[in-house]
């Protein structure tokens, strides 16, 4: 992948007067190079390589990021991010979501997660269920349970199954 001028990068986000669109500014080559670029130092560290795709989705109940343990995607149109009033802060916005997702992919343990979701869909909590200690914890227990099943009964996706985990 060609390296992105940092500079040239900087100089775009700070120029106000720019014909350039948030969205053609978010969602473009440069941008994705620049966070591609933090990725693969971080990931090289570890041994682990980092894919970045963006994506432009400004409806209030779409994900504004996630990873699958191998590439992140982040919604710059969320509207999270769209409402904030300059550029610069945008473009903090989209690293800190950035540096979120590094962080599960180098300290989630996405296998674990996947055991527990699907445990939980058999009716078995992994590694084992919880202790409710008082009444409104269990409640709460019960409350979650009757959920869980009821959406698998209506063949509705359960959110514990379904990676990438999402923030």
């Amino acid at each position: 992948m060609a390296r992105v001028s940092h500079l040239a990068l900087r100089r775009r986000i700070d120029d106000e007067k720019s014909k350039i669109t948030d969205k053609q500014f978010f969602t473009s080559g440069m941008w994705r190079g620049y966070l591609a670029d933090m990725a693969e130092a971080t990931g090289n560290k570890y041994k682990k390589p980092i894919k970045i795709e963006l994506g432009w989705n400004d409806k209030v109940n779409s994900e504004i990021a996630y990873t699958d343990n191998q590439r992140i995607y982040i919604n710059v149109g969320h509207p999270n991010i769209t409402r904030l009033s300059s550029r610069q802060e945008k473009h903090q916005f989209g690293i800190g979501l950035l540096a979120h997702e590094i962080g599960h992919i180098l300290f989630s343990d996405f296998e674990m997660l996947k055991r527990f979701g699907e445990a939980l869909l058999d009716g078995i909590f992994y590694p084992a269920a919880p202790k409710a200690s008082t009444d409104l914890e269990k409640e709460a227990l019960d409350g979650f349970l009757t959920d869980v099943f009821e959406k698998k009964d209506n063949g509705i996706p359960n959110s514990f199954v379904t990676l990438p985990i999402t923030t």
